[in-house]
């Protein structure tokens, strides 16, 4: 299922339904939950839910258009940031959150991620009728969407597709672990149930120790990880069963992902390989849910076309579907922290940069020394800005070239010492005990200062001596003259 590529058909009946093991016969009244996280909901909370939809939210995405944040680079096997996003990154300031959606090649994501955005008609992220994949390194929709909640910008990315016959294993592990390091919320698309071709699908999630690791030299493990792991949503696409226990009732969506990463009639069942996957799904990913989407349209036929259809040919659960996501965002996408500090534009596109590096001398991005780049790069552009601040006040005091009074250099300097002072303190605004970037900078610059203060006290004593020699010289040829 593309949308756009292979017809997408029925989903075959998953058996495991039958096999949920329930407390009997309950009433109503009475609930058990998998996993200890969800719990079933009684056939009257269902019918009162379903008659209390959620407010249509509108994302408002017009205006922005897709934009290549990273880019690969076959011929070399590099990686690079796409100068257009940092431009684009630079614009904003202040709190940002980044959702991410990924999954396998075809399986539709980028037109689940442009109709979340309400993107109609082919304007969006790139969706083609071709087999292979289309979206190649990892995409960023260049308007942010503002977030009351948090008083933050979330910006939307987009993924190359896993498992394409175009690229290997290894990249796909790379640009996977990229997604899960930039996100603060990640959305996993697949197609249908889950099975044990959809728990084997996130193999790359099993492995993911192996490429991200919190310190250089120190293995992970995924518990360890999960501190800095995103949210996660699991979107089950093209979904046309009701799901049900044993005695007939409904269970939720999230109810569905517990009880298939847990229940042990149906991982028992399952390979060594994917008991690790669950295992390590359970473990990493702890702050997870699931929601399930039927087909956009009922004809296959227009399937095909489904990325130009008017969203208002869509079907109504779908629709109704996308809503719940957008209300989902707006509550799990928070902004993005490093080491219990926002993350702001800048620090993103540092981050970004020591992930990249990294990669590319075949190193595995490690979550300290992004943190350590941080602030090197936080403080040295906050020391280049407060000099050059500092330079221009200088040169706009003394560009008259006259000389000023002891007052009048006083205040000129405690002015434009002061501006740049608190340039630098506004840019290294993490100012820990353990940044070390930032307190030696910080002497750096008042070193600085004080040196050009040291010579500007110097070149107004000599303007103040000329001056004297000026009025003093005419005084001193006209006594002359008399003598004479």
């Amino acid at each position: 299922m593309n949308y756009g590529g292979r017809q997408a058909g029925s989903v075959p009946a998953d058996p495991r339904f039958s096999e949920v093991r329930g407390n009997g016969h309950m009433a109503d009244s009475e609930r058990f939950s998998y996993g200890g996280q969800f719990d079933i909901r009684s056939p009257q909370q269902i019918a009162v839910e379903d008659m209390d939809p959620l407010p249509d939210i509108n994302f408002n995405s017009e205006g922005g258009y897709p934009i290549q944040l990273i880019r690969y680079i076959r011929s070399q096997h590099q990686y690079e940031i796409c100068e257009e996003a940092v431009q684009e990154l630079m614009k904003y300031d202040g709190k940002i959150g980044f959702t991410c959606i990924a999954g396998a090649y075809r399986t539709g994501k980028s037109f689940l991620m442009n109709r979340v955005l309400n993107i109609d008609s082919g304007a969006g992220f790139k969706v083609d009728y071709k087999v292979n994949a289309c979206t190649e390194g990892i995409w960023m929709w260049s308007k942010p969407v503002y977030n009351e909640k948090d008083d933050s910008l979330i910006f939307f990315i987009d993924t190359e597709g896993a498992n394409s016959v175009e690229r290997d294993r290894t990249h796909d592990a790379k640009v996977f672990s990229l997604a899960l390091l930039i996100s603060s919320y990640f959305i996993y698309n697949s197609v249908g149930n889950i099975d044990e071709q959809a728990i084997s699908n996130l193999s790359m999630v099993a492995e993911i120790s192996r490429h991200i690791a919190i310190k250089a030299g120190v293995p992970s493990d995924e518990y360890s990880l999960s501190a800095y792991a995103p949210k996660f949503l699991w979107v089950l696409r093209d979904f046309v069963l009701e799901i049900q226990d044993t005695a007939g009732r409904r269970i939720s969506a999230p109810q569905y992902l517990e009880m298939s990463l847990t229940d042990p009639a149906i991982v028992n069942k399952g390979s060594e390989s994917t008991k690790r996957i669950r295992s390590t799904l359970i473990s990493f990913l702890r702050d997870r849910d699931c929601i399930t989407l039927v087909r956009p349209l009922d004809d296959e036929e227009k399937l095909k076309n489904a990325e130009r259809t008017s969203t208002r040919y869509l079907r109504p659960e779908f629709l109704r579907g996308l809503n719940q996501i957008r209300e989902k965002i707006l509550d799990k996408c928070t902004p993005k922290q490093l080491n219990g500090n926002f993350v702001t534009p800048i620090n993103f596109i540092a981050m970004l940069e020591s992930y990249i590096q990294s990669i590319n001398s075949g190193d595995v991005p490690t979550i300290s020394t992004a943190w350590d780049y941080i602030l090197k790069t936080e403080a040295e552009n906050a020391f280049k800005s407060a000099k050059e601040t500092y330079t221009t006040g200088l040169k706009k005091k003394f560009e008259d070239n006259t000389a000023k009074s002891a007052a009048q250099l006083y205040f000129a300097m405690m002015e434009i010492r002061d501006d740049a002072l608190e340039m630098f303190y506004r840019l290294a605004s993490t100012r820990t005990d353990s940044n070390s970037y930032f307190f030696e900078l910080r002497d750096k610059l008042k070193e600085y200062i004080a040196g050009k203060e040291a010579k500007a006290l110097e070149i107004n004593e000599k303007l103040n001596i000329t001056n004297c020699e000026d009025v003093v010289r005419p005084c001193f040829d006209k006594v002359e003259a008399r003598s004479l």
